[in-house]
C-alpha cells in the first residue's frame, strides 16, 4: 500500500519470522513529525488466526485497505 491520507503517507512493511511461526504487515506512517508503526496484522501459524493491533486512531479507509492487503498477501495454508 501507499496511500496518501492528508497529512500522511501510509504504506506497508510485510514480514515472515519462521522463529515464532508468525507473518505480519505493518503500517507505517509518515508525517511531518516523522515515521513511525501506526498498526500492525500478524498471522500466527500456531493458532491459525489474525490479529490486529492499531497503536493510535486511523482513519477508517486506510484500515480497510490494510486489513485487504493483509488477507491478500498473508498466505494461510
Amino acid at each position: 500500500m501507499d496511500k496518501l491520507h492528508s497529512p500522511y503517507r501510509y504504506t506497508t512493511d510485510f514480514a515472515v519470522n519462521r522463529n515464532v511461526g508468525s507473518t505480519s504487515l505493518k503500517l507505517i506512517r509518515s508525517g511531518a513529525k516523522g515515521v513511525h508503526t501506526a498498526a500492525e496484522i500478524v498471522f500466527w501459524d500456531a493458532v491459525g488466526q489474525f490479529n490486529i493491533s492499531a497503536f493510535e486512531e486511523l482513519p477508517i479507509e486506510v484500515l480497510e485497505l490494510f486489513v485487504a492487503e493483509a488477507k491478500d498477501r498473508i498466505r494461510v495454508s
